[in-house]
């Protein structure tokens, strides 16, 4: 299972080189979290020339975000916002990126693993197809579900029709706020990709980064005045939030071997980043 991390400021990751098969170029990636038992990892990657990978299958379900720069999908070219899902074992035509592009890069369920073929057509029963997207073209939708304040727009990515697994883009209009503190029963993960936010656990700002799971509580949230704060996020199954008001913390005990200025930590502190500065956690 991947680790709670809250908040992450990508970078205060360190670089790798990248681990894309078969992929022709120079390119590195930052790990933002990685599940080592199966194999999933969300990731950001800089192509530092011209780089290209064949057509083929991916071991792993894939996506692909275009931060900045060009990415060629077959006959498709995508700048900023370009998006791409290839789910494992759908044929996947060959994928090019020019000198200076930056990714968001994701595989669930597998490793890096990929097998080129020039041709082809989806193997081992799987039934979706390539989702190709330049969400940059299409009109943000309002989110209508029930729950969360008035004031979220969405953009979905892909949704697997069996798991619930589902990728989108969510955009909180400047100024929206939220005072309860919401969980939920999947993880949640996040990028920054504009904006800004504050909530319990800081600050959110461009090239943030959180992994949360299950059941961990968080808000109250609100958003910037200036251009709100947009995301790319993605959860293992459908989110609903369940709200908690009126929230406290009530801790009794007598200390048996340690001093009053001594303040224990109530559970284990999540991983997160150095650089934007303290937390409404810390000092507890």
């Amino acid at each position: 299972m991947r680790p709670h991390v809250e908040l992450i400021q990508e970078a205060d990751y360190i670089w790798h080189p990248a681990e894309i098969t078969l992929g022709e170029g120079k390119a590195v990636q930052r790990n933002l979290s990685v599940d080592e038992e199966d194999g999933s990892a969300s990731t950001k990657i800089d192509f530092l020339s011209d780089f290209g990978k064949p057509a083929g299958y991916h071991h792993a379900d894939t996506e692909w975000y275009v931060l900045d720069g060009e990415v060629e999908i077959g006959d498709h070219k995508m700048g900023p916002g370009g998006y791409f899902w290839a789910g494992k074992d759908i044929w996947t035509p060959h994928v090019k990126a020019k000198e200076g592009t930056k990714i968001l890069l994701y595989r669930e369920f597998g490793d890096w693993g990929f097998d080129a073929a020039d041709q082809g057509q989806n193997r081992n029963g799987a039934a979706e197809s390539l989702i190709v997207d330049d969400t940059n073209k299409r009109e943000w939708e309002q989110v209508m579900k029930e729950g969360p304040a008035a004031g979220l727009w969405i953009k979905m990515l892909h949704r697997d029709p069996k798991t619930g697994f589902y990728s989108r883009l969510i955009w909180a209009q400047p100024g929206w706020t939220d005072e309860r503190l919401a969980h939920h029963h999947c993880y949640e993960e996040a990028y920054t990709i504009a904006g800004d936010m504050v909530y319990n656990f800081g600050d959110l700002v461009l090239g943030t980064y959180f992994f949360r799971p299950p059941f961990v509580k968080h808000g109250h949230f609100i958003s910037g005045e200036r251009e709100g704060c947009t995301w790319l996020i993605r959860s293992d199954g459908d989110l609903v939030n369940m709200y908690t008001i009126n929230e406290r913390v009530e801790v009794y005990g007598d200390a048996l071997n340690y001093g009053d200025h001594e303040k224990p930590i109530l559970s284990s502190l999540p991983v997160r980043s150095r650089t934007p500065g303290p937390w409404s956690g810390d000092g507890m």
